[in-house]
């Protein structure tokens, strides 16, 4: 979705790129806004799923115990730790990243073959 994002907005920003072309730009500096977006593309995208799970864990815990007090089952369910949300963040911005470069890449070979 990043990705797909991502592209929709070269195809928006295409002028403003090539006039920065003209002008002397390099790619690195054409690409660090990409980048950011789908840095924060990414974040929001964790942080939603990381709500999501959340909720869903507190909407089934009673209902998770009332089924085991049933069959004397030991299970719980248990939230992320601090550390493992953490790191479901910072993947979730490493994969945003990642979609972002692979889009700008994409998009800029498509453009140079026409």
């Amino acid at each position: 979705m990043v990705g797909n994002t991502i592209r929709l907005s070269l195809e928006r920003h295409h002028e403003e790129m090539e006039v920065l072309n003209l002008i002397g730009a390099t790619q690195a500096f054409i690409r660090r806004p990409f980048l950011y977006r789908g840095m924060l593309y990414g974040t929001f995208g964790g942080m939603i799923a990381l709500l999501v799970t959340y909720c869903v864990v507190h909407a089934l815990t009673s209902p998770t115990e009332q089924l085991l007090s049933l069959y004397q089952g030991i299970f719980t369910l248990e939230n992320l730790t601090f550390y493992d949300t953490v790191a479901f963040l910072v993947a979730s911005i490493l994969l945003g990243w990642l979609g972002a470069v692979f889009a700008f890449v994409q998009q800029r070979r498509a453009l140079n073959e026409y």
